[in-house]
């Protein structure tokens, strides 16, 4: 990098102390006009990013506060019949892994009852029988991300109408990143959302998954196999090209082994088949449309050199479908789908 170049970059920076000090503001008013006591910590402020960056993260960031204050912190006099002291409170915590920012938020709220959100995917039709019963809490809870799915009976300006968490995810998608939630009911609800921090080329790995030609991030591949190498149990992985539409099938060649490192613990052993694997490439990989986007757990598009279009996996959004489809199996830890007859 140039000096200019070098200088033109650190004039564009920022620090996420800006974003955390907007969410504080948010937070504090919405607290007021829902009648929440809410303190707000936050870590890792003074990590930078490019500014364009950061004003696109500020949308997402505001959805999923003011979803931790009207969907999580429960009113004071709810908190200290449940023993929790009355005023909640929602940390705010950002820290670089390599090009990537975590940004992390946490509340101690009410969190979600993942048998609700079970029984209302049932409800709504989002997934079989089958599919609900295997599922473990990862899967159930992206079904949140769902156009209008809601765990609130009733609905008011900022949430309960199951649209904040879905435009987070479609604004942190085109951006390259993902969201990932997790929860215990009567503790708490933890967002984080993974961004890439620099523009540029990134290594992918390039798989054939039914007809379709598809790359997923180098760094979220840990290892692939043969399909018929020894230790190897094929009843438990799903093929790719099922986790991107369930009623589709196909016969896995190989293996690919995710690898799925966060900046806390290490997410739940994954893998899923595949008709064959490609060579690893450096691209460009760009936005996608919203249309795009939420059509199934994809990340970034790629324009080949001949201009046809290829789709970058979101490895975090297929890693739940995945998983619930090896405990459906036979040999997993749910129930193998009921049988046509």
């Amino acid at each position: 990098m140039t000096g200019a170049k070098k200088q033109l970059s650190t004039m564009r920076q920022t620090s996420v102390g800006r974003i955390f000090a907007r969410l504080t503001t948010a937070i504090e008013s919405e607290a007021r006009r829902s009648g929440r006591a809410v303190i707000v910590r936050s870590r890792g402020s003074d990590e930078t990013i490019d500014r364009r960056i950061a004003e696109q993260l500020i949308e997402p960031c505001l959805q999923l506060v003011r979803n931790s204050v009207a969907h999580g912190i429960e009113p004071p006099e709810a908190r200290a019949a449940l023993g929790k002291p009355q005023t909640g409170t929602i940390s705010l915590g950002a820290r670089k892994l390599g090009n990537r920012l975590s940004v992390h938020i946490v509340d101690d709220g009410a969190g979600v009852d993942v048998s609700d959100v079970r029984a209302r995917a049932l409800e709504a039709g989002l997934v079989t029988q089958a599919i609900a019963e295997a599922a473990d809490d990862d899967t159930l809870l992206s079904l949140l991300f769902a156009p209008g799915f809601s765990t609130r009976e009733s609905s008011d300006l900022l949430a309960g109408r199951g649209i904040g968490l879905e435009i987070a995810r479609s604004v942190v998608h085109r951006m390259g990143g993902s969201i990932r939630l997790s929860s215990r009911a009567g503790e708490g609800f933890i967002a984080r959302i993974d961004v890439p921090i620099e523009s540029g080329l990134v290594t992918v790995l390039w798989v054939v998954a039914g007809k379709a030609e598809l790359a997923i991030p180098a760094v979220n591949v840990r290892r692939v196999r043969l399909a018929t190498e020894e230790g190897v149990d094929m009843a438990r992985v799903p093929h790719l090209i099922a986790c991107l539409d369930a009623a589709a099938s196909a016969t896995s060649a190989y293996v690919v082994d995710l690898e799925l490192q966060g900046d806390d613990a290490p997410a739940p052993a994954v893998a899923f088949g595949v008709d064959s694997v490609g060579r690893t490439e450096e691209l460009l990989l760009r936005p996608l449309g919203p249309l795009v986007a939420g059509l199934g757990p994809y990340a970034r598009a790629i324009v080949r050199g001949d201009g046809s279009l290829r789709l970058a996996i979101d490895p975090w959004g297929v890693a739940p479908r995945a998983r619930a489809f090896s405990a459906m199996r036979p040999g997993g830890s749910g129930h193998p789908p009921p049988s046509k007859r």
